[in-house]
């Protein structure tokens, strides 16, 4: 077996790190699989997901200027361990390219995915070539073959919207300020607008925001007003809640628009 390749082309499974194992062997994993040189750490959350270190892992077998091709979960472009891993590109590659399908690509998978494509750069020599790489977000709005899909990014030069495809051009140095790199990929073009606006402002600068406690069983606790009441829980042991962002229809939100509760 080389000890190193050219390229490398994976499809890791997608698993929560719940799912990884006990302690002892997830610990072992992070030892091998973060460590670069026998010295350098990388910083990565326990919260990732076994793919993240399917990425560190594999860069250890890549030449140098060699090409991951991964087709993956696209959970770590807003979780907080996708912060590691984002860092850990944007510091040891060229990033390509990274796309995403309107139809995913596995009709059988229960999860989103994209694709990243990358070029191994590592070095502070080599800083400004990684910095200065346009890196080229591809949402895919209609079926191609693959080698029209090849063409198409090999052919960018700017970003664009088609029928077919919407494409956003950014410097990678840009994206070490960005925590999720989602809006580039699923953002209509009024979002960058809204955002440049001097009138608009971040949520905390208007709220007291936390982190609640995560359910890990959402089919348990979260659960409709009429399914509460069939269920007979006293009102001290249930709050309104939202469970996602797309049950929201209005900007003026009332009490009477959310239609499910969390058992507490």
């Amino acid at each position: 077996i080389p000890k190193n390749f050219d390229v490398i082309v994976a499809n890791p499974p997608y698993t929560r790190q719940e799912e990884i194992g006990d302690k002892k062997y997830k610990d072992e994993i992070r030892k091998v699989a973060l460590t670069f040189d026998n010295k350098k750490v990388i910083d990565m959350s326990a919260k990732a997901g076994i793919y993240a270190y399917f990425f560190t892992h594999s860069a250890h077998f890549l030449k140098e200027r060699g090409v991951m091709g991964y087709i993956v979960s696209n959970s770590w472009m807003d979780v907080d361990f996708g912060k590691d891993l984002q860092k850990f590109f944007l510091d040891n590659f060229k990033i390509n390219s990274i796309i995403e399908f309107d139809k995913r690509a596995f009709e059988e998978a229960s999860i989103n995915t994209v694709i990243i494509i990358l070029e191994k750069l590592m070095g502070k020599e080599n800083k400004n070539l990684r910095n200065n790489n346009l890196v080229k977000f591809v949402r895919i709005k209609k079926h191609l073959a693959t080698e029209e899909i090849i063409s198409l990014i090999n052919k960018i030069d700017k970003s664009f919207e088609n029928k077919t495809a919407k494409v956003i051009l950014k410097k990678q140095e840009e994206l070490y300020e960005e925590d999720k790199w989602t809006k580039y990929l699923r953002a209509p073009e009024i979002v960058f607008d809204i955002l440049k606006n001097k009138n608009i402002c971040e949520l905390k600068e208007v709220a007291d925001i936390n982190r609640a406690i995560t359910t890990n069983a959402n089919d348990f606790f979260v659960l409709s007003k009429e399914k509460a009441k069939e269920l007979g829980i006293e009102s001290k042991y249930i709050k309104p809640v939202i469970s996602s962002p797309r049950l929201i229809k209005t900007l003026e939100l009332e009490p009477i628009d959310i239609n499910e509760v969390i058992f507490m």
